[in-house]
């Protein structure tokens, strides 16, 4: 999940962020008393908290009821008042009740807001808590969301590649199926490694885009050969005429008998 959030500062979907930081304990401005409250946060240059994330991952079938959610949602914004936005994910279906919370939050008003937390707690050992919390706590809470993530380890790796593909084509650099899952897993190593409490955690989203756009033949080094084409100069015409047999051969040539290696002929 961090990965796929670089990714998304990188791509400017979170406007001024310069770097992620991993397992923070505290920020500069703030003194948290509960480090363990966020998984990972995007900052500005200041180190000022622009989105705060808690990942909370449950095996197959389980469910996470709103208590559990409103008691999670509770500690991230007392540990990070100042972040811009809040999200709680998990791969856990939610309850019924933390369908109804997630619905609640977007609501503008915080005295509307602390009646709902009110109806939904009012049986779970938060039921008191809604009634004691501040306005500005119950507008931070309006800044937080729950995102149910479905997805299996293997589809998360697939679009994971498939974006730093596109990234990188973008920026004409080239990447392959191959070399695509080498650069996913050196990044999530860098991750990890400022997770265990490296750099201080830090991850400045400059050195992930270096990173992300290393030069090809370092990859093509690394891996033992270039697993991508580039295309010079420009593209010739479709031909009018249809040569299925010749494609056919021209393809199965190309297709190595492992399966390693797989070419597809376009209809264009």
């Amino acid at each position: 999940m961090t990965l796929e959030a670089l990714l998304d500062a990188a791509e400017d979907r979170y406007p001024g962020v310069a770097a992620a930081l991993i397992e923070p304990a505290t920020t500069p401005d703030e003194d948290s008393t509960d480090p363990d409250a966020i998984d990972f946060e995007l900052v500005d240059q200041h180190r000022g908290s622009i989105h705060a994330a808690q990942v909370k991952s449950g095996g197959s079938g389980t469910e996470m009821s709103a208590p559990d959610a409103f008691g999670i949602l509770l500690r991230m914004i007392r540990a990070r008042p100042r972040a811009a936005s809040y999200r709680l994910i998990t791969n856990m279906r939610l309850h019924p009740k933390a369908v109804q919370l997630n619905r609640a939050l977007s609501v503008d008003d915080p005295h509307e807001l602390r009646k709902h937390l009110q109806r939904l707690m009012e049986r779970g050992r938060w039921r008191d808590e809604p009634a004691g919390m501040s306005d500005d706590e119950l507008l931070r809470l309006g800044r937080a969301r729950i995102s149910v993530d479905s997805r299996q380890r293997y589809q998360l790796q697939d679009q994971l590649r498939e974006r730093m593909r596109r990234l990188r084509n973008e920026h004409c650099r080239g990447l392959g199926h191959e070399s695509a899952g080498q650069l996913t897993n050196y990044l999530a190593f860098e991750i990890h490694r400022r997770a265990s409490g490296e750099f201080d955690g830090v991850f400045p989203l400059a050195g992930f885009r270096e990173e992300l756009l290393t030069p090809r033949h370092h990859l093509a080094y690394e891996l033992g050969e270039f697993d991508w084409g580039v295309v010079m100069g420009a593209e010739p015409a479709a031909p009018d005429v249809p040569r299925p047999d010749l494609i056919d051969r021209i393809r199965a040539a190309l297709t190595d008998r492992f399966r390693m290696r797989c070419v597809a002929a376009s209809s264009r």
